[in-house]
């Protein structure tokens, strides 16, 4: 059920309103976006939102019982259109709306586009996919009900820990095991190969998380393949620009589930969830 104001019920009961959609994007990091499907910015409260991308969303279809809803929206930036100093296609195709929340509502106001009386909501869930294609941006957000979408039994039988590394069942701390380091010019980088300052022997950042601070790739994360000797990095999947000399990053190390990984690296091996002595499976014929 929808709800809504009596002052934004007495505007609709009236029938003489306007209305857009505004879409409300909050980001991992901690950045929130805000556009407004009009030709100008629309406030409420405390909030605005900015002219933007050209912004269009498929329709909804609310379910009654457990069924993941999903609604796609398209995004055609313009010139203008940037994050983080970033154009927008860049930002995205870098992994900028891995992990984000979108939220859709409609906004209405008296005849003429004064102040906006009330929202109501439209559609919210998690970005599950982000394309590109033709000059437009294609997100496909899905509603939390996908997160029931799980295996039963939860837990099962395997060698490699349960326990993803930094979670709240690990308990090891990013911070105290994440590094900040720069690009050197020791070699020509490329977008997935370059140098670095790190000091650290090499593997131990090897299927790590590398996310810039600075440089034209500020705020893109990227896994780490391969963590050299004398500090170069290969990644898995390429950076949106080539870095530069002198462009910062964090890096924390990563984990591959082993039990020698667990206690030598991290010294946590009371949280280790892994059950690496099971007996290998074994088919009689």
């Amino acid at each position: 059920m929808k709800t809504a104001s009596p002052a934004l019920t007495a505007l609709i009961n009236s029938g003489k309103f306007e209305r857009a959609d505004v879409y409300t994007i909050a980001l991992k990091g901690g950045l929130t976006l805000r556009y407004a499907d009009h030709d100008q910015p629309l406030t409420f409260g405390a909030e605005t939102w900015t002219l933007g991308p050209l912004l269009k969303r498929s329709r909804t279809e609310l379910s009654v019982g457990i069924e993941v809803d999903e609604m796609e929206v398209t995004f055609t930036p313009t010139d203008f259109s940037l994050i983080n100093g970033k154009p927008f296609a860049a930002f995205v195709s870098g992994g900028g709306f891995s992990g984000a929340r979108l939220t859709v509502q409609r906004a209405y106001t008296p005849p003429g586009w004064g102040d906006v009386v009330g929202l109501v909501h439209v559609f919210s869930g998690r970005v599950s996919d982000a394309g590109l294609g033709g000059g437009t941006v294609r997100v496909v957000v899905r509603s939390d009900a996908e997160l029931l979408d799980a295996m039963v039994p939860a837990n099962v039988y395997q060698p490699g820990c349960l326990n993803g590394l930094y979670d709240d069942a690990c308990g090891i701390s990013r911070a105290a095991h994440q590094a900040a380091a720069s690009v050197t010019g020791a070699q020509a980088p490329s977008r997935s190969f370059f140098s670095t300052s790190l000091p650290q022997a090499a593997g131990h950042f090897s299927m790590g998380t590398l996310t810039f601070t600075s440089g034209p790739n500020a705020g893109v994360s990227r896994t780490v393949k391969q963590h050299l000797a004398g500090g170069a990095l290969r990644m898995i999947a390429p950076l949106p620009i080539t870095p530069g000399a002198g462009d910062a990053f964090t890096i924390a190390p990563g984990c591959d589930g082993t039990r020698a990984t667990c206690g030598g690296r991290y010294f946590n091996l009371n949280r280790f969830r892994g059950t690496p002595l099971i007996p290998v499976a074994e088919t009689i014929t």
